[in-house]
């Protein structure tokens, strides 16, 4: 569109203008289109949860750019070769001639961007063209700072999925196996109590009422990330509150002062709560400790848990690990296994006589009535009654129980998690965002614990599992694809300009959109999550995009016979109409998602924002740097020619966008005479 405006500015005819608009930029445009489908390809193959919640963006955002490429390059030349001469006004009658008042004011806006072009951007090009060394070094100093600064001085953190303000509550207790229902009712409704308090409270200090509905469930406890609770030692309280909007107390705040209105209640094992946050699932601190070895699992847990309790801002560290019924342990002993006993008889007659064991089955009608035979009430009443169990041997000959084995009382194991056929405890932690960091927590334990831990416990395994796990597999995939991407891009960039040399020097626009992303989350105040990333990813594509148009007009004004740095100039002219409206279109477009303040958006606002700040940046690298690291790459090809030659060549000589007049001056010769030229200077 901007290349057809130009040139009905410029006086064409419109349908010449749509011609020769399309011929001037369709190139460029098919390839930058090109590189932003191949950037976006890389999350297609994100693993895990985190995948899911991903994969349907580039599907969405292909199929746009492909049918959005067709109309661009067919639909809209034709509807634009009707454009209207911007240099006449509109023929309207005397009395509503008050109207073209906005043809005037289009005008002396566009009539102003080219003065600021002329006047202002072009002397500031051959500026820092004539100082480009001191205009690198600058943008060198500024990727530093941000990396090493910014994100290295702990500015801007990183997060797995930031935490948001859910309108879902839960809160979940858990008591010890076999306690009775009325311990756990009577812990819910005390909990239930404390929340009604807590928005009586709120309300008298002025806040709105923020509870819709609560709803109480005994008997199953909280989906933690490893397995869930069920019996009568459960529960859990999920609560609905007003959306944020609504609301005046954020819901971190309305869980601090549930919990700290409920206290500790006696005897629970598990008091949590939080909210219901979106995403995939793992707590931010995770830690899975696996052996054979239940004893020394359970030894190692707690003292990882004592470690972790260190941590400010790390809260509701517990384990998975939960003692089961009280139980009596039974073992062989050695004069038992000279009778030819085993483990297995010792438990079956023991189970057959308190138990009772199928001796028969009747049918009668549509009932099926099992006989079960064993011990009469009055001896299987107490454990006292062992003493007068017979354990029959092989040859038929009773013992006494007591004689044959030992006895000791234990606690059962309510449940065993295994994992690679190792029993498994898993270790997790909650993080307050706003005093503590998950990764920096886990990296901490990883470099300063981790090693220690191990040696204390030689027979523990452990692995950091949850939400860094998953982070650690996007990531892993995220470079691979994101290599591929690259690599793919380039090629793109080295077809359509003929080096090797200018596909780099145009991707360099994207580590500096990634700064420009960086800068973004820390104005907002938002820390950088894995759809900060994806982002960031997709903006590679995007950011060449402004790049490929500008080195393209470059290439072409270099083949007409300008020089070096003059072609650099005009081209940045040329496409700085272009840059700029491809550039804040694309930023307006994404700013109702940056400030959408919907539950529903916030997982996808670090994308977005990464994408427009990102852009914004990429855009000056693009008007400003990009000219200097060109001329700096033609000193470097000049150095080459002289080393390998002896003599200085010309700017011009040494690039590849000057030949192209010299190959259309070829396919000129050869169309006019039928031969290839013998020698072309």
């Amino acid at each position: 569109s901007e290349a057809i405006f130009n040139r009905r500015w410029n006086g064409e005819r419109g349908l010449a203008a749509a011609v020769h608009g399309v011929q001037e930029v369709g190139v460029p445009i098919i390839a930058a289109v090109s590189t932003t489908i191949v950037a976006f390809v890389p999350l297609f193959f994100i693993p895990s949860v985190i995948g899911k919640f991903v994969a349907i963006i580039p599907g969405v955002v292909i199929a746009a750019l492909l049918v959005d490429m067709f109309e661009a390059s067919t639909c809209l030349p034709a509807h634009l070769s009707h454009l209207p001469d911007p240099h006449s006004p509109p023929k309207l009658p005397r009395w509503l001639r008050a109207l073209s008042i906005d043809f005037y004011l289009r005008k002396a806006i566009t009539a102003g961007l080219y003065w600021f072009i002329d006047h202002v951007y072009v002397p500031f090009m051959y500026l820092t063209l004539r100082n480009r060394y001191a205009v690198i070094a600058a943008g060198i100093a500024f990727f530093i700072i941000t990396f090493a600064g910014i994100v290295g001085g702990g500015f801007v953190k990183f997060v797995l999925f930031p935490s948001s303000d859910d309108p879902f509550l839960q809160a979940s207790v858990e008591f010890p196996q076999g306690t009775p229902l009325d311990v756990t009712i009577a812990a819910l409704a005390r909990t239930e109590e404390a929340l009604t308090a807590v928005a009586k409270e709120a309300e008298a200090q002025g806040a709105k009422p923020f509870i819709k509905h609560v709803y109480t469930l005994v008997g199953q406890g909280a989906d933690p990330f490893v397995q869930r609770a069920t019996g009568s030692f459960a529960g859990v309280i999920r609560v609905e509150m007003t959306s944020s909007e609504e609301r005046t107390l954020p819901a971190r705040e309305i869980v601090a002062r549930w919990q700290k209105a409920t206290g500790n209640i006696p005897g629970a094992v598990v008091q949590a709560f939080g909210t219901l946050e979106r995403g995939p699932p793992g707590a931010p601190i995770l830690v899975w400790l696996k052996g054979n070895h239940l004893d020394s699992l359970v030894a190692a847990s707690e003292e990882l848990k004592a470690k972790i309790r260190g941590y400010s801002g790390v809260y509701q560290i517990e384990d998975d690990f939960r003692a089961g019924n009280r139980e009596i342990k039974v073992d062989l002993k050695p004069e038992a296994r000279g009778l030819g006993l085993t483990l297995d008889d010792l438990a079956s007659q023991v189970h057959s006589g308190f138990f009772g064991e199928d001796a028969i089955r009747i049918q009668r009608g549509r009932d099926d009535i099992r006989v079960k035979v064993r011990y009469q009430q009055g001896e299987r009443d107490s454990l006292a009654d062992l003493e007068k169990v017979r354990i029959r041997t092989q040859s038929g000959m009773e013992v006494p129980f007591f004689s044959v084995a030992n006895v000791r009382f234990g606690q059962s194991v309510a449940s065993v998690t295994r994992v690679d056929g190792q029993r498994t405890i898993s270790v997790t932690a909650e993080v307050d965002e706003e005093r503590a960091n998950a990764e920096e927590v886990v990296n901490d334990l990883r470099d300063n614990f981790m090693a220690k831990f191990s040696a204390d416990h030689p027979g523990v395994l452990w692995s950091f599992e949850g939400a860094k796990q998953q982070s650690n597999d996007a990531f892993k995939a995220l470079i691979s694809g994101f290599g591929a991407a690259m690599l793919v891009i380039y090629l793109i960039g080295a077809t359509t300009f003929r080096s090797y040399l200018q596909p780099i020097i145009v991707m360099s626009s994207i580590p500096f959109g990634m700064t420009g992303a960086i800068y973004g989350h820390w104005l907002m105040g938002m820390p950088l999550s894995m759809f900060s990333v994806f982002g960031m990813v997709s903006l590679a594509g995007v950011a060449v995009n402004d790049s490929i148009v500008l080195v393209e007009a470059f290439n072409v004004r270099l083949s007409e016979g300008r020089s070096m740095f003059d072609a650099l100039a005009d081209a940045g002219a040329r496409r700085f109409r272009s840059i700029f409206l491809t550039t804040f279109t694309t930023i307006i477009g994404t700013a109702p998602l940056i400030f959408d303040s919907d539950i529903a958006a916030r997982g996808m606002i670090p994308m977005a924002l990464s994408m427009s700040s990102g852009l914004l940046v990429a855009c000056v690298a693009t008007l400003v740097l990009l000219p200097a690291l060109f001329a700096v790459a033609n000193d470097a090809r000049r150095v080459k020619r002289f080393l390998w030659t002896g003599h200085w060549p010309t700017r011009e000589d040494v690039e590849p966008g000057s030949k192209r007049a010299v190959d259309r001056y070829e396919e000129d010769l050869k169309e006019t005479t039928g031969s290839e030229p013998a020698l072309v200077k």
